[in-house]
């Protein structure tokens, strides 16, 4: 089960991996390695599955992948693989991401309960 106060602990966590971001955007390897270690860090906080992490950071990576490669060039990057035409930080990026997306909705679904249970004409 997870607990309000849990999910706002992490919250600082997404905001440094947003600072990391903007500060290490243009160097690969400071930025993928930094990106990593918060990854880590909300895995071993949270327990969720390395399976979740990693899935989401391939599939959406894989998306933008395919966005970039397009011929309308919807986006492009100025530090990205030559060969995939995506950055290698974009990987844990998305596992940070994903991770977020899953507190807010656990936040806002605790705070749903913490309020249905106030009111008296709540049959359900």
């Amino acid at each position: 089960m997870v607990a309000l106060n849990d999910v706002v602990r992490r919250h600082p966590l997404y905001a440094v991996s947003v600072l990391i971001l903007l500060l290490f955007s243009n160097n690969w390897v400071a930025c993928t390695l930094s990106l990593s270690a918060v990854t880590y860090v909300l895995k071993w906080h949270s327990g969720t599955p390395w399976l979740f992490l990693a899935s989401c950071g391939v599939a959406f990576t894989a998306v933008e992948i395919i966005v970039v490669s397009t011929t309308s060039r919807t986006m492009r990057y100025d530090y990205a693989i030559p060969e995939l035409g995506v950055p290698l930080w974009l990987l844990p990026w998305w596992s940070v991401r994903s991770h977020w997306v899953l507190d807010l909705y656990c936040a806002c679904g605790i705070l749903q309960k913490k309020n249905g249970e106030k009111e008296d004409e709540n049959i359900v």
